[in-house]
């Protein structure tokens, strides 16, 4: 009788072991599937950018961006589908904002557009610029426009945009939502209307 008691508890051993090794083979296989089933390279491109809005200025008033000679008005609101997108913003035109674009890559990116409240804003070097362009400027003096639209590697240019009146007016204290497309993937950033950062 002992030499059957001591086979049923080996057998007890063995199968218990056995159990064990399925549960970690069928955990594993598990977690191999999901990894490859629901993450993609594709999807880790997305979130990863070779830009950072690091700064922006959209304020009411003057000298916007510190760049001379760029005011809009001082009447709580930018401006844009009830003004002339080739007038300045003191004859009632559409108005500016700036932003300040990191170029974190290791090589030189070209920004060609860039989209506002969902309205397409180009790149044109042509001054003065008229709604629904921008430009990339060096220093504090729009007639330094660089002539190029391009970021150098581990730089920050200044890009100043006129409003498009394609899209509605802007209340200070509303978010404003950015789209930079590059690469075929869409950068996206919220700045608030009427804020300096």
């Amino acid at each position: 009788m002992n030499i059957r008691k001591e086979s049923k508890v080996g057998v007890s051993e063995i199968i218990s072991t056995l159990i064990i090794v399925s549960l970690t083979v069928v955990g594993s296989l598990f977690l191999y599937n999901y990894i490859n089933g629901y993450v993609h390279i594709e999807n880790l491109r997305v979130k990863h950018t070779n830009i950072m809005v690091i700064g922006y200025d959209s304020r009411d008033g003057g000298r916007i961006g510190g760049i001379q000679g760029i005011d809009n008005r001082t009447d709580g609101v930018l401006c844009a589908k009830s003004c002339n997108p080739n007038r300045i913003p003191a004859q009632g035109g559409t108005e500016f904002i700036v932003l300040y674009i990191k170029n974190i890559s290791p090589t030189s990116i070209t920004i060609n557009e860039i989209v506002i409240n969902g309205a397409m804003h180009r790149w044109n070097n042509t001054l003065p610029l008229s709604g629904g362009s921008f430009i990339i400027i060096n220093g504090n003096n729009i007639v330094q426009g660089n002539g190029r639209n391009d970021i150098p590697s581990l730089t920050t240019s200044t890009v100043l945009i006129k409003l498009s009146n394609n899209i509605e007016d802007v209340r200070l204290g509303s978010t404003i939502e950015i789209g930079i497309p590059l690469d075929g993937y869409m950068y996206r950033e919220k700045i608030v209307a009427g804020d300096v950062r």
